[in-house]
């Protein structure tokens, strides 16, 4: 038989059982899915090798032990005989009738996972080993992660179950719309892609199914339901999916920091989506294997830097006081490529088990795997401070390290008339002596302020509005101190350079100091 025409998945089961391996641990987010995949391989090599099919059975804590074809069917009779096959919902009960299973017999556990993470189903499935090996017969653990008992050891050959890939979500989505007399047309086939990127089989049938109206597929169910969808994979969620929006937001400034976004969104490896990992510092605190958490930090950081070399990620890191414009400038490269912006919160992946917390971190680099091709996912880290970042994880980022000061005057003038002409405010704006010091930020929140209270920009700066900056002086200072001549400058080309006046003044706004020979 031909292999080649399968999908991957099926391709590495049927090799794995062509070899008689006795053992096989299968990772999937879609575990019914996956159970169909194995019948279909297994019972299309039947026909093309022209032999009857195996027997395969199935075991799950609710219907006990069931026969999925003929020749299963057979098999459970003469394994269970006077037994009730529907009692054998125990895990160790069910792996040891298993004993008895006639020779080529394949078995397959929902929730295999969960099973064998205990010692006494674990040395269960341990005993099948060598007889399954001797009699051709296979144990299939079905989960959505493999962390089994410590007495197996390795000996389950562990096999992932990707999501569907660009032609199988057409394929998916092509089915479901012409069973439904609606036209399958390229607009609703590069919907179906973009929607459907990072999602299980069954999810994505759905997904298509409820945007499929008597018109046709419509676009903005499938853009909420994907929104949905991905927000559920833990420490994941969509901050935008890269269609133009009327948020009001604009970047203004760190003018360098755009060129060289521009030139990534239009280069030659364009990302396919942008992973946003806000205060990442915060979110790899206690990675060091010091914390008090049973060692899960470490792990999600060894998790974290496989995932990131799984897909090649790149990236960059923009270091900065708190509202300076990090976030926004983390959000607009979605808009620049017209890619989905997604946020990774680490906080959602960790539990109190370490498998349990690499597990989540695994799906979420398995989503993103589906979503992008090799190098074209685009990471990006913003942070208050570098103090207790790896060196490991720093190295992964590629594009460098940015510092981004408070804004210079010029661009503060600029986000005053912004947020003058969105909040419909009248009035001059503040000048350079009263708006020294302030952020993007500020500049946002005096103006809505000044609309909330229908009243003037002036009024609010008189009523004594501080800026953030101003309680943060001493600690913007010694960033500032450690970027100079370290960090790439956001806001103009080279390293960033210390301001040469006071604190409340910018880099961008100093004057160049002239050299000797000028």
């Amino acid at each position: 038989m031909d292999l080649s025409a399968l999908p991957q998945f099926q391709r590495s089961y049927l090799h794995a059982y062509s070899r008689s391996v006795p053992l096989v641990a299968v990772r999937t987010p879609d575990q019914p899915s996956a159970y169909g995949s194995i019948v279909e391989a297994v019972t299309r090599k039947a026909e093309a090798d022209g032999t009857d099919a195996p027997a395969i059975v199935q075991l799950d804590p609710v219907r006990g032990m069931t026969g999925t074809n003929d020749a299963g069917r057979q098999a459970v009779a003469a394994m269970c005989k006077d037994i009730d096959p529907s009692m054998a919902t125990d895990p160790t009960t069910a792996l040891g009738i298993l004993q008895q299973a006639p020779p080529d017999t394949i078995a397959i556990a929902y929730g295999g996972d969960r099973w064998l993470a205990e010692p006494r189903p674990a040395i269960a499935a341990l005993l099948l080993r060598d007889p399954f090996a001797r009699r051709g017969c296979m144990f299939v653990a079905l989960g959505a992660t493999w962390t089994p008992a410590r007495e197996l050891g390795q000996d389950f050959l562990v096999i992932d179950d990707p999501r569907p890939d660009d032609q199988q979500r057409r394929t998916i989505g092509k089915r479901i719309v012409t069973d439904r007399k609606l036209e399958w047309t390229a607009e609703v086939e590069a919907d179906v892609d973009r929607y459907g990127r990072g999602l299980p089989p069954f999810v994505l049938e759905q997904l298509v199914t409820l945007s499929c109206n008597g018109a046709g597929v419509k676009r903005s169910t499938l853009a909420s339901r994907w929104i949905e969808a991905i927000n559920a994979v833990p420490g994941l969620s969509v901050v935008s999916t890269g269609e133009p929006t009327t948020t009001g937001e604009a970047l203004i400034g760190l003018d360098a920091w755009q060129r060289y976004a521009r030139c990534i969104m239009s280069g030659r490896l364009r990302p396919d989506v942008i992973l946003w990992i806000d205060e990442i510092e915060k979110a790899y605190a206690g990675t060091s294997g010091g914390s008090q958490d049973g060692g899960v930090s470490a792990n999600v950081l060894r998790a974290t830097l496989r995932g990131f070399d799984t897909i090649k990620g790149r990236g960059a890191i923009l270091l900065g006081a708190p509202g300076s414009g990090k976030s926004l400038a983390s959000r607009m490269l979605g808009l620049l490529a017209q890619v989905p912006v997604l946020s990774l919160d680490l906080d959602a992946t960790k539990e109190g088990l370490v498998g349990a917390s690499e597990a989540r971190i695994r799906q979420v680099f398995e989503t993103l795997e589906t979503m992008t091709r090799e190098e074209r996912c685009y990471f990006v880290g913003t942070a208050n401070t570098l103090e207790g970042l790896r060196p490991e994880l720093k190295r992964r980022f590629k594009g460098g390290i940015w510092f981004v000061d408070l804004p210079a005057r010029k661009a503060r003038v600029a986000m005053w008339e912004h947020y003058y002409g969105r909040f419909e405010l009248t009035g001059a704006i503040p000048s350079e002596d009263q708006d020294a010091g302030f952020s993007g930020a500020d500049i946002a929140a005096c103006c809505e302020q000044a609309w909330e209270g229908a009243s003037t920009v002036a009024d609010v700066m008189a009523d004594g509005y501080v800026p953030a900056s101003a309680e943060a002086a001493d600690d913007l200072e010694v960033l500032r101190r450690r970027a100079a001549g370290r960090m790439r400058s956001a806001d103009y080309p080279g390293k960033y350079r210390m301001p040469s006046t006071t604190p409340a003044t910018t880099a961008a706004d100093a004057p160049r100091r002239r050299t000797r020979g000028e």
